[in-house]
């Protein structure tokens, strides 16, 4: 009875702290007072160097309820342009810490990313490169904007919407990242 008793405990203390999600698992891992989910693979880069990529979320994978209706695809050797529509976005609390872990995790994968701003007047003005899908047909590219509810819709071959509701930057942002590793997981099996 005792031995039972033993392996029952063993396995429920040995998930404690583990979130599985779609495939994935992440640990819980406090900082402080923050609560980070933790994920981690390696990726080989185009170099052949192969390296460990860290994905450090705010948010509980499995309770992040922003929607997304396709899978995420990154085009082999193209560079990745992100659009931030500023107007209602940089007030965020989260903002900086969603478009840096976002940055982030583009970059440790080896992919050039790109920042630029969807309103051609305000790159002209400020020097900035004007981003729309249009500018940019064979590349990704993501278009961050303020909307009415917090979605992530694949508009074109390789266009996306990235809409942020209530300020929720950080789950729309979270939520592309773990769904670009479930959908390149698929794609690699």
């Amino acid at each position: 009875i005792l031995a039972v008793v033993f392996v029952v405990l063993y396995f429920v203390f040995q998930g404690l702290g583990k979130i599985e999600y779609e495939g994935l698992t992440f640990t819980k891992e406090r900082y402080g007072e923050i609560m980070i989910y933790h994920y981690y693979y390696f990726t080989e880069l185009s170099s052949g160097d192969v390296r460990k990529v860290d994905i450090l979320l705010r948010g509980n994978p499995a309770e992040n309820k922003v929607s997304i209706d396709r899978e995420i695809i990154y085009p082999k050797g193209k560079t990745v342009y992100l659009s931030i529509n500023n107007t209602g976005l940089i007030e965020c609390k989260y903002s900086m810490i969603a478009i840096a872990g976002f940055s982030a995790f583009i970059v440790n994968n080896g992919i050039e990313l790109k920042a630029g701003t969807p309103d051609k007047e305000e790159a002209r003005k400020n020097n900035l490169t004007y981003v729309t899908c249009g500018n940019y047909p064979n590349n990704m590219v993501i278009s961050l904007k303020a909307g009415n509810e917090s979605k992530i819709e694949r508009v074109g071959s390789l266009c996306y919407n990235a809409e942020v509701a209530n300020c929720e930057i950080l789950p729309v942002m979270e939520k592309f990242i773990v769904q670009s590793v479930i959908d390149a997981k698929k794609a690699a099996a």
